[in-house]
């Protein structure tokens, strides 16, 4: 890995490798051959083995490179979409979205004023003549019952 694709073919980048979905898997030599990614080097059958090398400064080293090769890849690639330190990002919403937003706040401000009508037009109703009568005469048919039995 590290002979022909970093040093003859020059790649910056990361190597994916499905050789760490096995448990044979050499997780220390995949490291430092330059096979092993971050991602692969989180996979149960390799981080079984890289705990014992928590003090070795050569394969730190080459987990370092590991991650170097990952961040690279993301750093150019479509992930960050030639975001650079100058890059204004503008957020835009789709004139859709914009216009769904639009009726649902008109449907709920609506509902709201009729759920507001609605109360203020029961109480005036329940101040008129007609409701009152009404009431009184119920009352009297409720007594008038009471007073039969």
């Amino acid at each position: 890995m590290t002979g022909i694709m970093r040093n003859e073919w020059g790649s910056n980048g990361l190597t994916i490798t499905d050789n760490v979905l096995n448990p044979y898997v050499n997780g220390p030599d995949g490291v430092m051959a330059g096979g092993v990614t971050t991602y692969d080097a989180m996979m149960p059958y390799v981080t079984k083995e890289l705990p014992a090398y928590k003090n070795d400064p050569v394969m730190v080293t080459a987990m370092r490179e590991a991650c170097h090769h990952d961040l690279y890849v993301l750093a150019n690639s479509v992930a960050m979409n030639g975001v650079g330190e100058n890059t204004t990002i503008k957020f835009v919403q789709p004139k859709l979205l914009v216009i769904l937003k639009t009726i649902a706040t008109i449907g709920v401000v609506g509902f709201i004023l009729s759920l507001v009508m609605f109360i203020l037009k029961k109480r005036k109703f329940k101040k008129s003549e007609e409701y009152t009568s009404y009431m009184a005469w119920k009352k009297e048919l409720k007594q008038n019952k009471q007073n039969k039995q």
